[in-house]
């Protein structure tokens, strides 16, 4: 016989499992993929509690407690992939909150801060904008006083320009008389509304396709129409810039 040199190592063994190991690892693998396919978790937990006896008295077993606090949705050490949709509301909510800031500074420092209001919303930036300074009564041309206001706001608005908008005409009650272009208020709500449209629109602040138009008449007022103060309130132009998250 063949004596073994001194040099010469024994085959190693560490790799080999006992059968009872193998087998314990078999069976936590079975249950691990079982919970990640969610398929019936009262099937999982009778399963579970089938096996418990084989492997409560192995070190191993401890895999299968992990794929259990797993699938019962309890913490583990797997890194969750960040979500996207609430990164970028996040990312937008930062935007609109420096926008609303920087423009209401401006408003404010303006001659304009008692004609325009600007609000933070849950649906976006509100930008109120008083009918007097705007247009002429029972008209939708653009006054010098409206081109001031829209010139203050538009980089502002410029920096949304990516987002939708809502620019709303609002009227008070009183009907229109004797007006052959405009038969009721209607009808000069909607032509303001897209008068502000036009002019923000052929200045490259806004592209069209990103503009709703939409027309209140004498509906939805802020104040009484019962006083000249009130009425000129419920003249107004909304402009609405929406979230996008």
């Amino acid at each position: 016989m063949r004596k073994k040199n001194k040099h010469e190592e024994e085959p190693s063994e560490a790799w080999l499992l006992p059968y009872s190991d193998m087998l314990t690892l078999l069976l936590a693998l079975f249950i691990v993929l079982f919970a990640v396919s969610k398929v019936d978790t009262a099937k999982l937990q009778q399963l579970e509690a089938e096996f418990g006896s084989i492997l409560a008295s192995n070190p191993n077993s401890s895999l299968i407690a992990k794929s259990k606090n797993n699938a019962q949705g309890q913490p583990n050490n797997v890194i969750k992939p960040i979500n996207s949709v609430n990164f970028k509301r996040q990312q937008e909510q930062q935007l609109l909150t420096r926008t609303f800031e920087e423009t209401k500074k401006d408003i404010n420092n303006s001659p304009l801060h008692d004609k325009v209001k600007i609000t933070l919303q849950s649906d976006g930036i509100h930008l109120t904008l008083n009918s007097d300074i705007l247009f002429d009564t029972a008209s939708a041309a653009i006054t010098s006083e409206m081109a001031k206001s829209l010139t203050l706001l538009a980089p502002h608005i410029k920096m949304l320009e990516n987002n939708k908008f809502i620019i709303a005409g609002y009227t008070d009650n009183l009907p229109i008389q004797n007006n052959p272009q405009y038969a009721s208020n209607w009808e000069l709500s909607s032509a303001r509304a897209i008068s502000v449209m036009n002019y923000l629109t052929n200045a490259h602040v806004l592209a069209a396709n990103k503009v709703t138009i939409e027309a209140f008449a004498e509906n939805n007022p802020v104040a009484t129409n019962d006083t000249a103060a009130g009425r000129a309130k419920n003249r107004r132009i909304e402009i609405i810039i929406q979230r996008k998250f």
